[in-house]
């Protein structure tokens, strides 16, 4: 249990009723931490499977029950478990995400289907493979349409041995007003859509036209606008409306560059998102500049950056934030989440301009996720 301090605003009484639920995915087991809307005590459920790499679990928000879980254990390999009680029990895929010409070294993300579609998920894969299962988890099909796209085929098969374990499939973008519209991003690949539940595919790149533009490590779309692309390639922060067919570098005043893995959206304000820096020289170090960790946020789409390193280590802090380590809850005051390779969880519940460790001692932090459970 781990008390935080940390001054709270009124909350919101529509979103503001549910307890929450902060699910960490480590390479060493699963853990599952609960509070309330104050987010001032955090009780633990977990760890589980304690040992195996979990790359990303999720509570489906359909039925706020069922939680997924990406795994790779020595007994079952690269799969899928699922619980439906909190994960007191877990079962493995009847059927997980295989490939005929590939070893997938891991499934990076699990995305719930449409509303409509209770049961449907998806399920991305390093090397990049998309998978959808119709039977809550239980069984997966590679979706066809991606595996016969020339364009899509063409970047994988061409990717050097030496890569190989880098490549990704990590980002899976649902249309909330359309379920056949599907984005996805891929790591060495790019972005790419299918208006036709995954049957064709289109290039969604455009003017990003060398390698590292195109080798985007997170992307995401706006709650309050789905047409609303933001992504963290190797080049920096780059946004785009659906439609405008530009991208747009949105991170190029960022004082310390733009080079990261994360960027996270405020779900409130489609013009203000947070990003964690790194590194960026030649040997491309992979740590949080010259040991001093920040976050930097806009609130005007990358026109303007500010800093905010209040409660971070002031020096000789070396962790990194991987891409799906940095999250924000639905609450009123919106809470922020980051995880560090280090095994520490950072939280702010004021935009940002202060941040609290409330998690310490962790393995490896391969991802966050939010979850809600009503009352």
């Amino acid at each position: 249990m781990h008390q935080i301090e940390e001054k709270t605003h009124p909350i919101d009484t529509k979103t503001d009723q549910s307890e929450i639920l902060l699910f960490v995915s480590t390479s060493k087991g699963g853990f599952v931490y609960y509070s309330n809307p104050e987010r001032l005590v955090w009780e633990i459920n977990g760890p589980h499977l304690l040992g195996s790499i979990i790359h990303h679990m999720i509570l489906d928000y359909r039925n706020n029950k069922t939680i997924l879980m990406a795994a790779k254990t020595k007994e079952h390999g690269v799969t899928i478990f699922r619980t439906e009680n909190f994960g007191k029990t877990w079962k493995s895929a009847e059927k997980p995400p295989q490939s005929k010409n590939l070893e997938f070294a891991h499934i990076f993300r699990i995305v719930p289907g449409h509303q409509s579609e209770p049961g449907v998920w998806y399920a991305g894969t390093s090397p990049q493979g998309l998978f959808r299962s119709n039977d809550d988890g239980k069984t997966w099909n590679s979706i066809e349409g991606f595996n016969k796209d020339k364009h899509i085929q063409n970047v994988i098969k061409n990717q050097s041995k030496e890569l190989l374990k880098y490549q990704k499939l990590h980002s899976i973008l649902i249309n909330p007003n359309d379920k056949t519209h599907i984005i996805i991003g891929m790591a060495h690949g790019g972005v790419f859509e299918s208006k036709d539940y995954g049957e064709t595919w289109s290039c969604l790149n455009f003017n990003l036209s060398d390698s590292n533009n195109q080798n985007p490590y997170c992307l995401l779309s706006h709650t309050q606008d789905y047409n609303m692309l933001f992504q963290q390639n190797q080049s920096g922060i780059y946004a785009m409306t659906l439609g405008k067919n530009k991208w747009k570098h949105i991170g190029k005043k960022l004082d310390t560059g733009d080079k990261g893995f994360s960027i996270c959206l405020d779900p409130h304000d489609i013009n203000r998102l947070w990003t964690f820096p790194m590194e960026g020289t030649d040997i491309w170090s992979r740590i949080c500049t010259n040991g001093q960790p920040a976050v930097y946020s806009t609130q005007n789409q990358g026109e303007s950056w500010y800093r905010q390193d209040i409660g971070f280590p002031i020096w000789n802090a070396w962790f990194t934030v991987l891409s799906r380590c940095m999250v924000a809850d639905a609450l009123s005051n919106t809470g922020l989440y980051l995880g560090t390779t280090s095994g520490s969880v950072w939280f702010s519940n004021n935009g940002g301009n202060s941040w609290r460790q409330i998690l310490a001692h962790l393995p490896k932090i391969y991802s966050l996720e939010i979850g809600y459970i009503n009352h």
